[in-house]
């Protein structure tokens, strides 16, 4: 409540946008993910009004779009994690990621197959390499499940 109260009141438009972010964090963590996506929202909405595309925007947009991911809305969680890819070298992987699960969820496989064969790449600079690893391992699962689904003949009768 203090974070939601921040985010309307305080003085400076970074702290709005932090509170906002914090505020949708904390929501999301208690799996109030219609209350969170707002707050992650409002936070990306000063981030537009004030020019500020700083790490806070970045996140609230990444996060923004897991929380309709967990509502099942594929569709725009997949716009929203094509966006961060664009302007955010550090949250490019993880969001790569969660777009490959998302297609795979709407049943867009060989757009989610395509997404995988991009993990051959070196992660970004700032990337944890360690994380990064983890993410291929992730990746190669999906990518051998898709593989199994079009070779298996049945997948395509049905």
């Amino acid at each position: 409540s203090y974070y939601k109260k921040a985010a309307k009141e305080a003085a400076h438009h970074v702290c709005k946008m932090n509170s906002s972010f914090r505020a949708g964090w904390i929501l999301m963590h208690l799996n109030k993910n219609t209350d969170a996506f707002e707050m992650f929202k409002n936070a990306i909405q000063i981030g537009h009004s004030e020019g500020e595309f700083n790490s806070i925007y970045t996140e609230a947009l990444y996060w923004c779009a897991v929380t309709l991911e967990a509502e099942s809305r594929y569709l725009d969680a997949i716009n929203l994690y094509r966006a961060v890819k664009g302007i955010s070298d550090q949250l490019n992987p993880e969001s790569r990621y969660r777009e490959i699960i998302s297609l795979i969820a709407i049943g867009n496989y060989r757009e989610a197959y395509s997404l995988c064969k991009t993990f051959g790449e070196p992660a970004p600079s700032e990337f944890s390499a360690e994380r990064y690893s983890e993410l291929i391992k992730l990746v190669e699962k999906e990518k051998d499940l898709l593989e199994y689904c079009f070779n298996d003949q049945t997948f395509y009768s049905n």
